[in-house]
């Protein structure tokens, strides 16, 4: 159907380039480029009538914004004229009638300047997908043009009069669209937001339906079975994608590639390439192999490395960030997977955290989360010897309160009275602290290697309290840990109840590769396990109620 579409410019054939649908528009749409000399040469069709019927139209979309925060206070310069949907109901192939009131705008379409611009906003948005669209936006309002505009191969010379169609904003190249799912913790969110950033420096744009997707990629987390089980379904439910799609590239990031490695490859076979947690500034490369041909790479091992690698800072506004402040643990506990797949414990130099906090600070962001698998742990190995409570202060400063700090997570041998007087004296910092207790029995204490005793837990917690009077605490427990009987339960029961915490995550336990806990025989039957879990969520949730 393509090759009956010319274009009205240069006479060269049109070549499909993507459908959308926007129900907020009720639209649904065929978009087609021109394979001649002007690329940007851009047409717009109703997938309901035939091809050979259409009049050629040419979407003007140069854009000249004038600097104002919000694009509907923005005015388009030239030709705002797209086909409108047809009249009347039709069946648009999805089951549902599509009409042609808040369609695509035609010049005999008498429509005020403000409703004209949502509808430009709202339309541009879903073609582009928001990251890009918001990106291209940015620059716009810098004075700057887009890569489209600088680097298409039709008039990647040529002056603006010879093409005065081209388009400031566009859409990604075919072979571009890409989906994230991330699984797992806080983490792994900063890690897929980063390898975001890295694409999109790259012109890669972004879809939320797998189904549109080129390349869809998974970052994932091995905390716990269940877990790995979420990831395995979800990935598995797609095979059909790349059976139709065989160009269709399968990426699976983080801690279960390191984890579970090859075996992957046997349970997900139309998977092309595993991607370690300290490898993911690699993507882009990875993503240029597999388009080359290259089929189940494998990038793991990175975090071997001293230095955790870099990634681009070139985030959009919100309200909300995170700051990875180091990287890996050394306390290897018995029942955790963490030091295996993230590896030992490097910490980022102060000058870089800082000069990332000033830049958060400076476009507005309003919290800020420091991350680490052991942030009291923060500076060791650095010249600069910097203790965590040290890092906090100085980032109190370049925050000058007008950001809130929070971090994740402490462990209890490393926790101090430092640390809790500069959480009650720093504005920026929050007044509050999660501090994983997880079992108050001593037995199942040092079967999973924690380091501390249930005494010096509440040693520290009533020295955390009477500091930094009024802040919120919050742990994470395991129930059913190898050899845990219901003594031990209850002595877990017991503490929670005395220490009354704010909030608490409670896992069942279940067996990771590598740990030596994985090696002990799992003596608590999954009936008990669900049995403490239950009953231990209800004082937790018990205590919450009277706190209120």
């Amino acid at each position: 159907m393509t090759g009956l579409i010319t274009c009205a410019k240069c006479n060269h054939r049109y070549t499909g380039v993507s459908s959308i649908s926007n129900h907020r528009l009720n639209i649904k749409k065929r978009w087609y480029r021109c394979s001649g000399p002007y690329a940007n040469h851009i047409r717009c069709t109703n997938r309901s009538v035939k091809a050979e019927d259409i009049e050629p139209e040419v979407t003007k979309i140069v854009a000249q914004l004038v600097q104002n925060e919000r694009l509907k206070q923005s005015r388009w310069t030239t030709g705002t004229e797209i086909a409108s949907a047809p009249s009347g109901p039709r069946n648009d192939g999805g089951g549902t009638a599509a009409r042609n009131d808040g369609g695509l705008l035609k010049n005999k379409l008498k429509i005020n300047q403000e409703k004209q611009s949502k509808l430009m906003d709202a339309y541009l948005e879903n073609l582009l997908g928001e990251d890009v669209y918001r990106a291209k936006i940015t620059e716009l309002r810098n004075g700057k043009e887009t890569a489209m505009s600088k680097e298409s191969k039709g008039y990647k010379n040529m002056p603006k009069k010879a093409c005065p169609e081209r388009l400031v904003v566009s859409e990604a190249e075919p072979s571009r669209r890409v989906y994230i799912r991330t699984f797992g913790c806080q983490m792994n969110e900063h890690d897929s937001g980063r390898v975001k950033d890295l694409l999109t420096t790259r012109d890669f744009c972004f879809t939320e339906e797998p189904g549109e997707a080129d390349i869809l990629l998974f970052n994932t987390c091995s905390v716990r079975k269940r877990a790995e089980d979420r990831v395995v379904g979800r990935i598995a439910s797609l095979k059909a994608l790349k059976e139709r799609r065989p160009d269709v590239i399968f990426g699976i990031l983080g801690c279960m590639a390191e984890a579970l490695r090859e075996d992957l490859f046997i349970k997900l076979p139309h998977v092309d390439f595993l991607c370690g947690p300290a490898d993911l500034d690699r993507i882009p490369e990875i993503i240029k192999r597999v388009k080359s041909g290259a089929r189940r790479l494998i990038y793991l091992d990175g975090h071997k490395a001293k230095k955790i690698p870099e990634f681009p800072e070139d985030r959009g506004v919100a309200k909300n960030a995170y700051v990875k402040i180091m990287e890996g643990c050394d306390n290897f506990c018995s029942y955790c997977v963490v030091p295996y797949v993230r590896g030992r414990e490097r910490s980022r130099p102060l000058e870089e955290i800082l000069k990332e906090i000033d830049s958060l600070v400076h476009k507005g962001v309003q919290r800020i989360t420091l991350l680490g698998q052991n942030v009291n742990s923060y500076g060791k190995g650095l010249k600069q010897g910097v203790s965590f409570a040290g890092l906090l202060k100085k980032i109190d400063d370049s925050a000058r309160g007008k950001a809130e700090v929070n971090f994740f997570t402490s462990h209890p041998k490393d926790a101090s009275t430092q640390l809790f007087k500069v959480i009650a004296g720093c504005r920026s910092v929050s007044k509050s602290l999660h501090l994983p207790l997880q079992s108050g029995s001593n037995k199942i204490l040092k079967k999973m290697n924690r380091g501390y005793t249930v005494e010096k837990y509440k040693k520290l917690i009533k020295d955390f309290r009477k500091i930094a009077k009024g802040a919120d605490l919050t742990t994470d427990i395991i129930v059913g840990f190898p050899g845990e009987t219901k003594k031990d339960f209850n002595d877990t029961l017991k503490a929670v109840k005395e220490i009354k915490f704010s909030g608490a995550y409670i896992f069942k336990y279940s067996p990771r590769p590598f740990t030596e806990a994985g090696k002990l025989k799992d003596s608590v039957p999954k009936e008990e396990k669900e049995t403490r879990h239950a009953a231990l969520l209800s004082a937790q949730k018990e205590i919450c109620r009277k706190k209120k």
